[in-house]
């Protein structure tokens, strides 16, 4: 899966707590977007790909019925 870090960029992290629910601070937090290709089942295999071990402190998916899915991820580092 391809990703982008947005963990440096403050309108993304700003605008992403309002939509996911408020305010949050979260230590050590990096903000990762992926794309995928849309198709059956995609969405069960990006969340099989990721690590058991680490602490997503934010999961954000919307279907559009757009060709690719986007999803974006916080994941506590360290």
């Amino acid at each position: 899966f391809e990703c982008m870090d947005v963990s440096d960029n403050e309108l993304v992290k700003v605008h992403v707590r309002h939509m996911a629910g408020g305010r949050s601070y979260v230590p050590k937090e990096r903000l990762f977007r992926f794309e995928f290709p849309e198709s059956p089942g995609a969405l069960q295999r990006f969340l099989a790909s990721l690590d058991m071990s680490w602490n997503v402190s934010l999961f954000h998916y919307r279907n559009h019925g757009d060709d690719f899915g986007r999803v974006l991820v916080g994941i506590q580092v360290g």
